[in-house]
C-alpha cells in the first residue's frame, strides 16, 4: 500500500522595525530622517481594500484548512481479502471484524435471494368497492419496499382507466409502506429512527401510519409535472400510463388494521406486483438505498434470524465475528454511543461467491444484483473505474470507507474486499484514492464482461385485475 508523504516548507515572515509610541508622540512618524505626510485615501478605496483583505484572508484560511486536512489524513487499510474460483484465499487481517458500512447490503442481498428466490414478487392488492356515485378503496399492503412515486403513478393510471373520479374513503393497513422518494434517481429522504432495545418492531424503522396518511393526502392525486415525467419515461420503455388522471382526492384517508378489514362482497380487486426481487436488489445496491435494505432485513427476520441463517448462507465459520443489527449499515444509536455493523472481509468475499453460485443456478450473475462500474449509474461512479470489468458495492460511514466486488479472469471469477479505517469525512478522499489504486492494480487481469445495462424500469412491476 502506498503511503502519503507530506513535505513541509518553512515560511519566514519579515516585519518592519517596530516604533514605540507614547501619548506625547506626534503623528505621522517617519522611520527615516524626513517627515513623510500620510496621503488621504478616499473612503471608497478604503472600503474596497478592506473587502479585498477579508476575501484574501478567507481564501488563505480555506487553503490552509484543505492543506492540513490532506497532510493529516489518517485513512489506513484495516483488512484485505481476495478469493479466487480455485478457493485460493489471499488475506491481510482478513478474519477480524471490521466496520463495513453499506457492504452490509451484500449480506442482505444474499440472504434475500437464498430465502425468497430471485423471481419473488410482492403483491399489493387494491380493493375497489362502489358506493353510490363514489367508491371506497382499501390498500392491502405486502410490505413492498418499492412503493413510492412510480407505483403511486401506476395506481392513479389504473384507477383512471376504470373512470373512477370520486373516492369517498381510502384506507390502508400496516403492511403498506410508502416511501415517496425511493426511485433509483433519488435516494430516500424518509425520516425514521432506531429503537436499540426493540429492533424487531416494524414501527421503529419504517414510516408510521401518520407519515403514510400525510403522504397519501399530498400525493394520491399525482402532480401534473411529476406524472408527465413518469409517463414520458415509461413510454420509451414500452409501457403506457393513461394520459389524463381522473381521480380526485379522497374525502377521508384512514389507517385500517389488517385484522379489522373485511373484504367487500362486490367490486374489483386490482393486484399490483413489484419487479422481481433480483431487480429490486439491484435498485437497492445502485443507490445504496438504506430504507430498502432495512426493510428487507426486518422482513427476513432481523438480527436473530440472520444469525440463525448463517449456516444456510455458508457463513457459519465466521459467525463469531459477524455483527449485523440492520441491513443498511447506517449507525444505530444506543444512548450516547453509535454501533456500526461489523464483519471480517473473508466473510464478505465468501458471501459474494455464494451469491454468484445461487445466481448461476438461475442463469444470472452478480451483475444482476450489484452495480457494474462505469456502465450502471451508481455509487461506483466516484471511483471512475474502467467500464464492464467489475461488479461491486461501496460503503461509507464516519469510521470506514469500504469496497467489495468481483471481476472475471481467464481462470474464473475473483472476489475481493478492501476495508479502510477513517477518522471522519476528512479521510474519505484519501481512502478512495487508495482503493482506486488497489482496484486498478487488480483489474490488470480482468476480462471484459458481456453486459448491457438494463433500461431504467423505475419500480414498475405489473398491474392486473383479479
Amino acid at each position: 500500500m502506498g503511503k502519503n508523504i507530506a513535505q513541509f516548507e518553512r515560511i519566514r515572515f519579515y516585519q518592519k522595525p517596530m516604533v514605540n509610541i507614547d501619548q506625547n508622540t506626534k503623528l505621522p512618524i517617519s522611520l527615516g530622517n524626513t517627515l513623510t505626510p500620510v496621503p488621504k485615501i478616499p473612503w471608497t478605496r478604503q472600503f474596497k481594500d478592506r473587502i479585498a483583505f477579508r476575501v484574501l484572508t478567507l481564501v488563505s484560511f480555506f487553503a490552509i484548512m484543505n492543506f492540513t486536512e490532506n497532510v493529516f489524513a489518517t485513512a489506513q487499510l484495516n483488512s484485505f481479502c481476495e478469493l479466487s474460483s480455485e478457493q485460493n484465499l489471499k488475506e491481510e487481517n482478513g478474519f477480524s471484524p471490521q466496520v463495513i458500512g453499506s457492504l452490509s447490503k451484500i449480506f442482505v442481498s444474499q440472504w434475500a435471494l437464498q430465502k425468497l428466490g430471485p423471481h419473488f414478487q410482492y403483491n399489493t392488492q387494491i380493493y375497489i368497492h362502489p358506493n353510490k356515485d363514489s367508491v371506497d378503496i382499501h390498500i392491502q399492503g405486502a410490505q413492498d419496499p418499492s412503493w413510492g412515486r412510480d407505483m403511486m403513478h401506476l395506481l392513479a393510471s389504473e384507477l383512471s382507466r376504470l373512470n373512477i373520479k370520486k373516492i369517498r374513503r381510502l384506507t390502508f393497513d400496516e403492511n403498506f409502506f410508502l416511501s415517496w422518494k425511493t426511485t433509483p434517481q433519488i435516494i430516500h429522504k424518509i425520516k425514521y429512527y432506531y429503537d436499540f432495545s426493540d429492533i424487531s418492531s416494524a414501527e421503529t424503522i419504517f414510516p408510521t401510519a401518520q407519515n403514510i396518511q400525510e403522504s397519501l393526502s399530498v400525493h394520491f392525486v399525482p402532480r401534473t409535472n411529476e406524472y408527465q415525467v413518469t409517463s414520458e419515461h415509461v413510454e420509451k420503455l414500452g409501457f403506457e400510463l393513461i394520459k389524463k388522471v381522473t381521480i380526485t382526492s379522497p374525502q377521508t384517508i384512514q389507517f385500517l388494521a389488517a385484522k379489522d378489514f373485511i373484504a367487500p362482497s362486490s367490486g374489483q380487486i386490482l393486484s399490483i406486483k413489484s419487479l422481481p426481487l433480483v431487480d429490486l436488489l439491484k435498485r437497492m445496491n445502485l443507490t445504496s438505498n438504506n430504507y430498502m435494505a432495512d426493510l428487507f432485513f426486518w422482513q427476513l427476520g432481523g438480527e436473530k434470524e440472520f444469525k440463525k441463517s448463517l449456516s444456510n448462507l455458508n457463513l457459519l465459520p465466521f459467525s463469531k465475528n459477524i455483527f449485523l443489527k440492520n441491513g443498511s449499515g447506517y449507525p444505530i444509536k444506543d444512548k450516547d454511543k453509535k454501533f456500526y455493523n461489523q464483519a471480517p472481509c473473508v466473510a464478505l468475499v465468501n458471501s459474494l461467491q455464494n451469491m454468484q453460485i445461487l445466481l448461476n443456478e438461475n442463469k444470472m450473475n452478480l451483475s444482476h444484483v450489484l452495480a457494474v462500474a462505469s456502465s450502471d449509474e451508481s455509487t461506483l461512479d466516484k471511483y471512475e473505474l474502467p467500464p464492464q470489468l467489475l461488479s461491486g458495492k461501496t460503503g461509507t460511514v464516519s469510521p470506514a470507507v469500504t469496497f467489495a466486488g468481483s471481476y472475471l479472469t481467464t481462470t474464473g471469477p475473483v472476489y475481493f474486499s478492501l476495508l479502510f479505517a477513517t477518522d471522519g469525512s476528512k479521510d474519505w478522499d484519501s481512502a478512495r484514492k487508495e482503493i482506486k489504486s488497489d482496484v486498478l492494480a487488480q483489474l490488470t487481469e480482468a476480462q471484459k464482461m458481456d453486459y448491457t445495462p438494463n433500461p431504467d424500469l423505475l419500480f414498475f412491476g405489473s398491474a392486473f385485475f383479479q
